[in-house]
């Protein structure tokens, strides 16, 4: 005959004890994932909200700023090339469509814009994107080589308006920044170093004029 173990239901007992410990640590943990993943996507969709009201606005102040720059045209930023701001996963960047004339029907992208056109469009977009999150320092450099001489004082006129805000330093071989300047330095050579004087608008003035003339 065989020994009967005497100690199988106590044995018993304690792995029974062991699986209902396991169980109720697994719906413990099963409730947790459920109430992170709501928590995640929660989180997710706030973030999305968000980018979908910061788009929103950047693309007002575009419009806005657009028109400054050029008054007898027109601009708008797209979402992604679907235009469909509630597909945020998707969107791999935004696109431009601007006029720069009275035929606001006939809007243009930016890869086929000339060089002083995509200044326009990154100034203003630069602008709507500061309105949004401003920061108190700028530095432009030659900022208004490519733009004629309207587009030169409409970019001057708006920068000098946001300079109440806004630190600025430009460089410029242009008059139309110059004038709306509160400050001007002059860049110069003495032997193999640079020197920079301080100097008055007038003089500033002078200073571009010899240099478009030679």
């Amino acid at each position: 005959m065989m020994t009967v173990n005497t100690t199988s239901p106590f044995g018993f007992e304690k792995l029974k004890e062991d699986i209902n410990g396991i169980s109720h640590c697994k719906e413990k943990l099963t409730e947790e994932l459920e109430s992170t993943t709501q928590t995640i996507g929660l989180l997710e969709e706030k973030k999305n909200e968000q980018i979908r009201y910061t788009f929103r606005q950047v693309q007002k102040y575009f419009s806005h700023f657009f028109q400054k720059l050029v008054p007898a045209g027109e601009g708008t930023i797209q979402w992604g090339d679907k235009n469909d701001p509630s597909d945020v996963e998707s969107c791999t960047g935004v696109g431009f469509q601007v006029s720069f004339n009275k035929e606001k029907t006939k809007m243009k992208e930016l890869k086929v814009l000339s060089g002083g056109q995509k200044t326009v469009v990154s100034l203003a977009f630069i602008f709507s994107i500061q309105k949004c999150d401003p920061v108190h320092f700028y530095l432009f450099d030659e900022v208004d080589a490519a733009l004629d001489a309207d587009r030169r004082q409409f970019a001057a006129n708006l920068i000098k308006k946001k300079s109440a805000t806004a630190q600025f330093i430009l460089t410029t071989f242009r008059p139309e920044l110059v004038y709306q300047a509160d400050k001007c330095f002059m860049v110069k050579m003495l032997g193999t170093s640079s020197c920079v004087q301080e100097i008055d608008n007038d003089q500033a003035i002078h200073f571009i004029q010899e240099q478009i003339e030679m």
